[in-house]
């Protein structure tokens, strides 16, 4: 079985020092920095002795993409986004559709989803606007169709901001900004939401796979059918709520094992990578 590398299996990638890995697995072979991705979020263009390849491999969890991704400063997006949203709801003039799918979708080509992405908001969307038409015609009439469309483009107007922002900030610059007109506790939870629901999405992801392969019958087609109904409760639902809980108590646990409480002015890297850690202060001085 391949094993995951350790700490020390980084430290050894990093510094191009294949004697701390000998005797342990063979199917985790020596590689030199710059030959290989040791985390997915590296960059492939690292060369031997590049430091930042170093840093990157010490520390798996740095998503380089995310940082390098954003051609702005964040704060814009984060005012953007939610003014998008506000616009989609408020705005119903008759240029109101293409000009904001005009500017959600430049915004979309600059975050680079991926086909996988794109192929889910697909789906998403054409469910949602088969849903919501279908429901217009059945509640009025076939002249009806046109509001039932323009309700659902309206909605996907609306949560695709949202989505753009997880995206396309990184968790470290909205903590930073959110710090500006919140309490720290507060903007740590705030950022933590946002950054929440794609996690918990990838478990249920997972979960469903497993119960598939299992033979639960929780396939979209079966899904149809009110009789697998209550295999989908018991085979997604309640494994999701179990892991949402675990998830949040990895969060809290990590906060903890970081010192979370343990300065008045949090520091958040990479900005605050060189900083000079503040004087310690008491819990309850942390809390106000």
């Amino acid at each position: 079985m391949i094993r995951s590398p350790d700490w020390t299996d980084r430290l050894a990638i990093a510094s191009g020092n294949c004697s701390a890995k000998k005797g342990k697995s063979a199917a985790w072979p020596c590689w030199s920095p710059g030959t290989i991705r040791p985390h997915r979020s590296v960059s492939p263009i690292s060369t031997p002795g590049n430091c930042a390849w170093k840093e990157a491999a010490l520390l798996p969890w740095r998503d380089v993409a995310a940082e390098t991704r954003l051609p702005f400063p964040p704060w814009i997006m984060l005012i953007l986004c939610p003014l998008l949203s506000l616009l989609a709801i408020v705005w119903h003039g008759p240029w109101s559709l293409p000009v904001l799918a005009a500017v959600e979708g430049v915004l979309l080509v600059l975050a680079r989803p991926g086909k996988k992405m794109l192929l889910r908001l697909a789906l998403a969307a054409f469910w949602q606007t088969a849903v919501i038409t279908g429901l217009y015609v059945l509640r009025y009439d076939m002249s009806q169709w046109q509001g039932g469309m323009d309700i659902s483009f309206r909605l996907i107007l609306v949560f695709v901001p949202g989505m753009l922002t997880v995206r396309l900030v990184p968790p470290s610059s909205l903590e930073r900004i959110l710090g500006r007109i919140l309490p720290g506790n507060l903007a740590f939870v705030a950022s933590c939401c946002l950054r929440f629901f794609p996690l918990l999405l990838d478990r249920i992801r997972i979960i469903h796979e497993a119960q598939v392969l299992r033979g639960a019958r929780v396939m979209p087609r079966e899904l149809l059918s009110p009789r697998n109904w209550p295999d989908a409760v018991i085979c997604i639902g309640f494994p999701a709520i179990v892991q949402s809980i675990e998830l949040a108590t990895e969060i809290a646990d990590s906060a903890k094992a970081r010192g979370f409480e343990m300065h008045a002015r949090r520091t958040l890297w990479p900005q605050d990578l060189n900083r000079q850690p503040a004087k310690p202060v008491t819990p309850t001085e942390a809390k106000q």
